[in-house]
């Protein structure tokens, strides 16, 4: 998930949605943080049509839960939207991604919720890089995957949360 998840933010640096395409489902619903709901099509031609100056994802977090994975974290986005005007977003994201039935994982759900306090994200350094292992998922197949803690979260950094 952290691939995908780092694979999404390169599509946002490069303004080439092309990217994670084709990892999003075509049934994907997106809730924007204005409260839109947006489906597959309309979410690749807003990301299109909007040019990112910086993006930048930290404080990820993994979930997995059989066949199906949570993430959460935080996003600081500037440039222009899709109209043209300017662009200062600072949300908190959470991303639902399911293993298909031949393996591949999709994003099939996402929510942004503006994060009005941006002190209480202190601890949530913006990321670059992330530290990963290898790991099999339920089937077998080979999966890049953070730790997890006790409580079966996990931190896309690689170190245990708590």
């Amino acid at each position: 998930m952290a691939a995908l998840e780092e694979l999404w933010l390169r599509s946002q640096r490069e303004n080439n949605p092309d990217l994670i395409g084709p990892f999003v489902a075509d049934k994907f619903v997106a809730t924007q943080s204005d409260g839109k709901v947006i489906g597959k099509i309309e979410m690749l031609a807003s990301a299109k049509a909007s040019k990112y100056s910086s993006a930048e994802y930290g404080d990820v977090k993994v979930t997995v839960f059989g066949n199906t994975a949570i993430v959460t974290g935080l996003e600081k986005l500037k440039g222009a939207d899709s109209s043209g005007h300017p662009l200062d977003v600072n949300e908190r994201f959470t991303d639902t991604w399911v293993e298909m039935a031949k393996g591949n994982w999709q994003c099939v759900a996402s929510q942004q919720t503006t994060n009005s306090a941006p002190d209480a994200n202190a601890k949530a350094s913006v990321m670059h890089r992330r530290k990963v292992i290898n790991c099999r998922g339920r089937d077998g197949h080979s999966l890049t995957a953070p730790r997890t803690d006790p409580y079966g979260r996990v931190n896309a950094y690689g170190s245990h949360l708590g």
